[in-house]
């Protein structure tokens, strides 16, 4: 399940640290070999592969977000474990079905807690055009 940016260049798809600023975005990959050369460069770590490019060389920039339902409850996924648990944000307005749900408050009007991902049903990817405004304008 995915969360963050996503950029395509030449059919093959990266990670981007951020949205796009300026014309141009910073992409990643980890592997044990640079898996595009002409793009990315070592990182501050070993497998971590890092590249700026200008955002008129990518086909897509997106912002994915992925939602759910755990127990009927709209949720948005925010991150799955290594053991296959999921970080849930429940998207409800009802504060009290949040709480006698197990969901405990981060912030306000923010509540979490994880389940196992076999038990999330209705799981739904979520992608919005991040060039659409500099192909508006272009």
């Amino acid at each position: 399940m995915r969360l963050g940016t996503y950029v395509t260049i030449g059919g093959a798809e990266y990670q981007a640290n951020s949205h796009p600023a300026g014309g141009a975005v910073t992409i990643f990959a980890r592997a044990g070999v640079n898996p595009a050369p002409d793009l990315l460069a070592a990182g501050q770590e070993p497998g971590l592969w890092v590249g700026d490019v200008r955002t008129a060389d990518c086909d897509r920039v997106v912002s994915v977000t992925t939602r759910a339902y755990w127990r009927g409850e709209l949720c948005q996924v925010m991150s799955v474990d290594p053991a296959g648990n999921a970080v849930l944000y429940h998207l409800g307005d009802n504060k009290a079905k949040s709480v006698n749900l197990g969901f405990r408050p981060l912030e306000p009007g923010t509540y979490a807690r994880a389940v196992p991902v076999a038990d999330l049903e209705g799981v739904h990817e979520f992608r919005s055009d991040l060039l659409f405004d500099e192909w508006a304008r272009g």
